[in-house]
């Protein structure tokens, strides 16, 4: 059974369905962080435990799986196969390859977990390996297909790096100002009468246009404004006594 096109939609779809754990490597995962390349295939790590791969299984019926070989008549996965086994299992299915490891390059499901992303990858959000878990991989199976992926990935970690750098200086440019607003001196109280405000007297509280203030001596304090905060001293002109 050879499958016209790749799906990696259908497939990833199955397999949350099935409420299989999973994350995804390869160039898939390259992909869904901006750093893919042409891949035909998806490959993933399965979390070992029974049930997991009972699901895994069940999943893998769905998907009209059968063994990537050339044995005739073609080999369907079963309990004894799919357990049994550490290396990769690799299959065809309705919707194309799919190839599941469960310790690729001497990583793990539990090692990936410690960093992996949630990204969106073919309409769904799925755990795919960091970018440096997929730069370990790359470098310890050090094919020569391998050494395009790694430039690609380096040059996508170069790029988080100067993103991160980027946000955190808008942070703290935006966190300057505030603390420059907040400590700047107290406004000087105007002079000359003080416009009357209608007071409710039982109370105390007065309404001025869309906010709710509240009448104390010469100071018109915001509601909980405990007389000491910029917007106190914004609405009265000077800070409550």
């Amino acid at each position: 059974m050879l499958p016209t096109t790749f799906r990696p939609d259908a497939i990833l779809e199955c397999l949350l369905d099935n409420e299989v754990r999973f994350i995804v490597i390869g160039g898939l995962a390259a992909f869904a962080q901006g750093a893919g390349w042409p891949t035909q295939d998806a490959d993933i790590v399965v979390d070992c435990a029974e049930g997991n791969l009972r699901r895994l299984l069940i999943a893998l019926s769905e998907l009209e799986a059968e063994y990537d070989t050339l044995h005739r008549p073609p080999i369907c996965p079963n309990w004894k196969l799919l357990s049994g086994s550490t290396g990769p299992q690799l299959f065809r299915t309705k919707y194309g390859r799919l190839d599941v490891l469960k310790e690729p390059d001497g990583e793990t499901y539990g090692s990936l977990s410690e960093d992996a992303v949630a990204a969106e990858l073919h309409g769904s959000i799925v755990r795919c390996a960091s970018i440096d878990a997929l730069l370990r991989m790359k470098r310890s199976a050090n094919r020569p297909k391998d050494r395009a992926g790694i430039d690609a990935l380096l040059k996508r970690r170069e790029a988080q790096g100067d993103d991160s750098e980027k946000s955190r200086t808008g942070l703290t440019r935006q966190s300057t100002s505030r603390r420059a607003t907040a400590t700047r001196g107290p406004l000087r109280a105007p002079r000359g009468p003080q416009p009357s405000l209608r007071t409710n007297p039982v109370t105390g509280w007065v309404p001025r246009g869309s906010m709710t203030v509240r009448a104390a001596h010469s100071c018109v304090r915001l509601a909980g404004c405990p007389g000491e905060s910029a917007a106190c001293v914004r609405v009265c002109g000077m800070r409550s006594p």
